[in-house]
């Protein structure tokens, strides 16, 4: 299969989303814990 620069750039955004949440879910856990 052949992927696009448009299909990678696509990927790779799909993933920093997925990456990004996660770091705000572990950060709002991790001060939740502090502040707790």
């Amino acid at each position: 299969m052949f992927a696009t620069s448009f299909d990678i750039l696509k990927w790779a955004d799909s993933q920093n989303v997925a990456i990004g949440g996660f770091n705000v879910y572990n950060f709002e856990g991790i001060k939740a814990v502090i502040e707790g």
